[in-house]
């Protein structure tokens, strides 16, 4: 067959059922439908109904060369092959949609094997897919596509100036999609481009607006094309789900969301350095354990509220109570490299990551002081996968490891460092700091002050005393304050303001002060601010650690210890106490007067121990903490009777200021403390 033009007759123009259709020239369906048309068929084949309100069905077979045209809506009708197979309508020669026609890929997609001309719509849900796997492909025309995926190893070149227009998808799936300044198409507001790995685009298209992008598929994306605009507010959403993530090269500035199931390395060689900046207040999203940002990372929306905002993976972060915290900062960029040592002396003696913390107020000035976060930071943690881990040698010292900052020469240690925690699920180990008054470098370390200084210790408070344990009646009425209130002992402590305890730990009695001197009469004693357990044992701020002094600015040395309470006597130890690095913590039993200033005149018995041994307990009764109970302590007690609240004159800790606690004043009338 040479030429066959086909008009209407009855439901199908052309029905083909149980005949031989073979074409080596142009048939021309001007009217009505087509049935039973074979797998393959030949030629040239038009479909031409020019009537508005009509319709034709292109079947789901193999066309050579396949022409729509004119405005009637021409669309994809799903129908099995004769083996009953389903296949995409698919062309080997070429597609060409022309003359305003609408054509919907709606029921099934549209597989182009060679060169696809578009000078009209291609619209529906399904993609026209260029899949030859022979040669490269060509593309042209000013039409536009709904759905246009490139899945070519050849890649496909845009040709005779293009022009058409992607309404909503362009999926890179295979090869190169190949356009430049003279031949390139429109990616339309609020449409999305989808790269797998292997597939690329050589240049940007033109972006009407705002585009988003996805990255997927097995492996790295190892470069940025043309997908990523350069004009920094387009790019609207970036979602990277390739299993190995993507590495920038070039700046790329996110509008809106930022999602990651893999990491995004910003710094493809020691040369190479580029930056990741997300404008909103929106955190990035990151799911996955091995989902973070490896590289500089730039936030443009900042909040000051008490409020974490994320940076490299979930565990970084930074939080500033209000504005004033800020420094006036107007930008925050983190540059965390995993697996790298602070490339500074002593470097390699920490956890292998890298921090460097900087920031820009309003006028682009960089801001470095003045100053005051908390800073969360987050480090990769495996005792079994030696590439991932980050901890290496320093395993031992794990619970003692703390945030320092390279500042004049040394490494400081950030006091208010918490113990860290352990994920070894998500092989993520993290941990926070307050007090971080400075931007710069920083790492994660033992404490350059000694490493391992720990300290464990039990006392009995005479007040809360019931029948061989303390009440916990202040947390179970929730009268216990997240910070220590700036009252005697607590205000000792310089770290009071930046403890926060949202959640107190169960079996907690109160808060007290342990205090270290290196001589009696030392005038800087060192305070540490610690809980008190039901069962005597004075532990850190997580409530069952001991507690931890080499994140707290203390160096190795033998002290005096002193505990202090709000409305007890306080007592100090007889003789010094060593506290260094051991592999068995330091314990301090000050239920035991023989170890005790002034020995059994420092304490008072107050019940029994489970062997029947007198249990000694400090001294109740010191409401204005000047060291002597006395009638002053008595009419300040009674004058505050039946207030309720965490209140120093409530001696028992029952959470209410009545005839029992000014019983204690009276009982231990003329005590003293015996701590010079």
């Amino acid at each position: 067959m040479t030429s066959l033009e086909i008009f209407a007759q009855g439901a199908y123009s052309l029905d083909n059922t149980g005949g031989t259709l073979k074409n080596n020239g142009t048939i021309k369906l001007y009217t009505g439908q087509v049935k039973a048309l074979p797998d393959t068929i030949g030629g040239r084949f038009e479909f031409l109904e020019k009537r508005d309100g009509n319709s034709q069905s292109v079947p789901t077979i193999v066309f050579k060369q396949l022409v729509l045209k004119y405005i009637a809506k021409k669309f994809v009708d799903a129908i099995p092959l004769s083996n009953g197979n389903q296949i995409p309508l698919t062309t080997t020669d070429s597609l060409i949609v022309t003359d305003s026609v609408p054509f919907e890929a709606d029921r099934e997609g549209v597989d182009a094997k060679a060169s696809v001309v578009n000078t009209s719509r291609i619209t529906g849900s399904k993609d026209v897919r260029m899949n030859g796997d022979l040669s490269p492909q060509d593309i042209e025309g000013a039409g536009h596509f709904a759905n246009l995926n490139i899945d070519n190893p050849n890649g496909v070149d845009i040709i005779r100036n293009g022009g058409f227009r992607i309404n909503h998808k362009l999926e890179l799936t295979q090869g190169e999609l190949r356009n430049n300044t003279d031949s390139n198409f429109t990616m339309a507001d609020s449409s999305w481009i989808i790269r797998h790995v292997g597939a690329s685009l050589k240049n940007e298209p033109i972006f009407e607006n705002h585009i988003s992008v996805k990255y997927t598929g097995i492996g790295s994306v190892d470069t940025i094309t043309g997908e990523i605009p350069s004009d920094t507010t387009k790019l609207l959403n970036l979602f990277v789900e390739s299993t190995r993530g993507v590495t920038l090269t070039k700046n790329v500035v996110v509008n809106d969301t930022l999602y990651l199931k893999s990491p995004i390395r910003t710094e493809p060689d020691t040369s190479r350095k580029f930056v990741l900046t997300l404008t909103t207040l929106k955190d990035p999203v990151f799911d996955g354990a091995d989902a973070e940002i490896d590289g500089s990372f730039r936030r443009t929306s900042l909040h000051f509220d008490s409020v974490r905002i994320i940076f490299n993976n979930p565990y970084t972060w930074a939080l500033f109570k209000d504005s004033s915290k800020s420094g006036g900062m107007r930008e925050l960029t983190f540059r965390v490299k995993p697996r790298t040592f602070p490339p500074i002396i002593g470097g390699d003696m920490k956890v292998e990551r890298l921090f460097n913390i900087s920031a820009l107020d309003g006028n682009n000035n960089p801001v470095v002081d003045g100053v005051n976060m908390t800073l969360g930071y987050g480090w990769r943690a495996s005792k079994t996968d030696t590439a991932l881990d980050e901890t290496k040698s320093l395993w031992p010292d794990f619970d003692f490891l703390i945030l320092q900052r390279w500042y004049n020469a040394q490494w400081l240690d950030m006091v208010s460092s918490q113990r860290p925690t352990w994920d070894s699920l998500g092989n993520w180990a993290y941990s926070s700091s307050d007090s971080i008054f400075s931007l710069g470098v920083y790492g994660i370390g033992l404490s350059s002050n000694g490493g391992r200084l720990v300290v464990a210790a039990s006392v009995f408070l005479e007040g809360p005393y019931r029948f061989g344990s303390m009440s916990e009646d202040l947390r179970l009425k929730n009268l216990l304050p997240a910070t220590p209130p700036n009252i005697y002992p607590y205000n000792l402590d310089q770290n009071r303001p930046f403890i926060n305890i949202p959640v107190m730990p169960d079996s907690v009695v109160d808060y007290l002060v342990l205090e270290f001197r290196k001589t009696l009469t030392d005038p800087k004693p060192f305070y540490r601010t610690c809980l008190l357990k039901m069962d005597g044992s004075i532990v850190d701020l997580d409530g069952k650690s001991p507690v931890l002094l080499a994140a707290g600015g203390i160096s190795a040395g033998d002290y005096y210890l002193i505990v202090r309470h709000r409305n007890h006597l306080s007592i100090a130890t007889e003789n010094t106490v060593g506290i260094y690095p051991r592999s068995i913590t330091t314990y301090v039993d000050f239920t035991d007067p023989n170890i005790l200033l002034g020995r059994a005149n420092a304490v008072k018995p107050i019940g029994k121990k489970p062997d029947g041994s007198i249990l000694w307990g400090m001294i109740a009764g010191d409401v204005n903490h000047d060291g002597v109970i006395d009638s002053n302590d008595q009419i300040l007690t009674w004058d505050d009777r039946d207030f309720e609240g965490y209140l120093t004159r409530d001696i028992n800790l029952s959470g209410i200021i009545n005839t029992r606690d000014l019983n204690y004043s009276w009982n231990n009338r003329g005590r003293t403390t015996l701590v010079p």
